[in-house]
């Protein structure tokens, strides 16, 4: 734990917003996410620590979310509270969303490579009309000159991390990071997430397997193949 990071919620806070039987999932440099029970409903709840995030852009991008699960259920909203998408608790913002029960993507796996492709051009084509004027771009892409003529909602951190397959289909979540840029970008960001696991495990094999399998998918979904130059470049930068 970081030694500025806001003291988690008591009991008493946690009740008072209908939240019940906690139990930590994942720790990360800004935010924990916990399975617990929301008025009797089984949830996914995360807290961002307030000191490193901007409400206002969690709440624009939440809204967003839920315009991108009106159009498909491949997308898992956040949850209202209060009448609200997202809600201080302590030193926290907390959001809530659906628990999905699944199983998760094989990256190793070509057919599951190939179906994480094809799900993204899904997702792009799904969150491409979505207009958010609140809503900063992606994070890493906020300073660059690039041509944002083209740029359209992104998820913003696409990786096997954030998709489960379940009995009706892939869903997809964790949309924190959603911003505008260039559909290179998510892919950059997945082939990126894999390769690093590759290098660090010591079996580069596992990207070189995956990428192809993956751009493929991708290609048939979202009916074009993306510009390799410009998904190298963007990995190169996430690098």
């Amino acid at each position: 734990m970081r030694p500025r990071e806001p003291r988690l919620p008591d009991p008493d806070a946690w009740r008072r917003h209908g939240v019940t039987a906690i139990e930590e999932l994942h720790a990360g440099k800004q935010s924990r996410v916990f399975a617990a029970t929301m008025n009797g409903r089984r949830v996914a709840v995360k807290l961002t620590d307030r000191s490193l995030a901007d409400g206002d852009v969690l709440s624009a991008r939440m809204r967003a979310v839920v315009a991108g699960a009106v159009r498909s259920d491949v997308v898992v909203a956040p949850l209202w509270i209060g009448g609200e998408l997202v809600t201080p608790i302590g030193g926290w913002l907390m959001t809530v969303t659906p628990f999905v029960e699944g199983e998760p993507l094989d990256v190793t796996d070509p057919d599951d490579a190939r179906l994480m492709g094809s799900s993204l051009g899904r997702l792009h084509g799904v969150l491409a009309p979505i207009r958010a004027p609140q809503m900063p771009p992606i994070a890493a892409l906020a300073d660059s000159g690039d041509d944002r003529s083209g740029w359209q909602l992104l998820h913003g951190d696409f990786s096997d991390r954030n998709i489960i397959a379940t009995s009706a289909g892939l869903r997809v979540f964790d949309f924190d990071d959603c911003g505008d840029g260039p559909v290179e970008y998510d892919v950059a960001n997945s082939l990126y997430m894999v390769m690093f696991d590759a290098e660090v495990s010591g079996r580069p094999a596992r990207y070189e397997a995956f990428r192809p399998a993956f751009l493929d998918g991708y290609a048939d979904t979202a009916g074009r193949a993306v510009d390799p130059g410009a998904v190298d470049d963007l990995i190169g930068r996430r690098i």
